[in-house]
């Protein structure tokens, strides 16, 4: 009995976990003025201190990505720590669009309602690697961000899958 009671527990709270993961979610943004109506809001990156002017629908969200690598990049003033989003076919598509339709603005990558990764939007991205540099405090381990990152990504795409296979668990 004790045995069952357990088995049950179990799967409970791995739907209390999938349901309680925290979603990626991607907005576009602008630093100039802009009147700003009731979808926008200030958001303030936490390791750089820059402020931007957000939208907060978001054109993607951890759904449209397929995988999330660290990365870095080699700029003239220095190497830029990063992730590097690749997205599905329907997250490319959307990348696409959003910056076609937003050159000069920003990209601002939220998780869990906060702020971790900010890019500058400075030509269509027509291939679905989006690389945006890491803006999360300075005390958080990177690794292991990103490796929370990666569950995030994994267990949205575990509920995907039961959602088409006709599972009860929704959002």
């Amino acid at each position: 009995m004790f045995a069952l009671a357990g088995a049950a527990l179990a799967a409970c709270s791995g739907d209390d976990e999938k349901k309680n993961t925290k979603l990626l979610t991607f907005h576009v943004a602008n630093d100039r003025t802009l009147s700003s109506g009731l979808t926008r809001k200030n958001v303030t990156m936490p390791f750089s201190g820059f402020t931007v002017l957000m939208n907060e629908d978001q054109f993607m969200y951890t759904g449209d990505i397929k995988k999330i690598d660290l990365a870095q990049v080699t700029l003239i003033d220095g190497p830029i720590t990063g992730f590097l989003f690749t997205c599905n076919d329907r997250g490319k598509r959307r990348l696409m669009q959003s910056t076609a339709a937003n050159m000069g603005g920003y990209i601002v990558v939220m998780y869990g309602g906060e702020p971790i990764a900010l890019r500058k939007i400075d030509s269509v991205i027509s291939d679905g690697a989006l690389f945006a540099h890491i803006e999360i405090p300075k005390d958080r381990d990177v690794a292991k961000f990103y490796e929370e990152l990666s569950k995030s990504v994994d267990t949205v795409e575990e509920i995907k899958k039961e959602k088409n296979e006709g599972s009860t668990l929704s959002w």
